[in-house]
């Protein structure tokens, strides 16, 4: 099996969990509190009529602590987030997902169906697929010391 074998849907199936999202009214620092809480690094985010408005990063959230003058609890998600965003498909392969992700240095990519937000996945997504089905441990395989081995 090679990565242009299993798609963006085939992988999507695999992991568990729902799409979490936010809106652009959101306090960053309850943003921050849910991404903590989940262990995530991305939200996406709805504006009020319940359409895909962007993304708030971890990256996101560091920048406005280090570049802005005003307080988190006074900035909203929409003062934060990235509206120009790069997405992928369900039927994209996982090869297109780990070279856009390589070529634009991006963690996470919101997954598009249309016009509906379906899944996000993540460079750590993309990690456990590799091990799980490339690496060869037995073998030395190239992930070998990320498992210890």
């Amino acid at each position: 099996m090679s990565l242009t074998d299993m798609t963006v849907k085939e992988l999507l199936g695999e992991k568990s969990g729902k799409v979490e999202t936010v809106t652009t009214s959101t306090s960053v620092t309850a943003a921050a509190r849910r991404m903590a809480d989940r262990r995530i690094g991305m939200l996406v985010v709805i504006n009020d009529a319940g359409n895909f408005a962007g993304v708030l990063s971890d990256g996101d959230i560091v920048r406005a602590v280090g570049f802005r003058e005003k307080d988190l609890n006074e900035l909203a998600i929409g003062d934060l987030i990235t509206t120009n965003i790069t997405v992928c498909h369900p039927g994209n392969n996982l090869q297109q997902v780990l070279e856009t992700m390589k070529d634009k240095s991006i963690r996470h990519l919101p997954v598009l169906d249309g016009s509906e937000i379906v899944g996000v996945i993540s460079v750590g997504d993309m990690l456990r697929y590799l091990l799980e089905n490339f690496d060869q441990p037995a073998k030395g395989g190239m992930f070998a010391r990320l498992r210890g081995g």
